[in-house]
C-alpha cells in the first residue's frame, strides 16, 4: 500500500483479499504519515482508521517514526481465519 484513497473510497474497499491470505498471527507493518502532514485529501492516517479498515487483525502497537514530520509505524496481527 503506498496511498490509501481518500477516506470515502477507504471505507469501501477492505483489505479483504489480504486477509484471507494471512495466516493466523501474521505480522502486518505499515508505514504512514500523521494527518497533519500534507494539505491535501490522501495524505495520512490514523490508529482508529487502521483499526476499522482492517476487521479481523488487531492493532499491537503504534511507534512514532524518526522523520521530521509525523509519522508512525503500525503494526497488526492477523486474528481472522477467513
Amino acid at each position: 500500500m503506498h496511498r490509501l484513497p481518500p477516506a470515502p473510497a477507504r471505507a469501501a474497499r477492505p483489505p479483504a483479499g489480504l486477509t484471507k491470505r494471512a495466516a493466523p498471527g501474521a505480522r502486518l507493518l505499515i508505514f504512514g504519515y500523521g494527518l497533519e502532514v500534507f494539505d491535501d485529501p490522501i495524505s495520512g492516517v490514523t490508529a482508529d482508521e487502521l483499526s476499522a479498515r482492517f476487521a479481523g487483525w488487531q492493532l499491537a502497537d503504534v511507534a512514532p517514526g524518526t522523520n521530521p514530520v509525523p509519522t508512525f509505524w503500525f503494526t497488526l496481527h492477523c486474528a481472522a481465519t477467513a
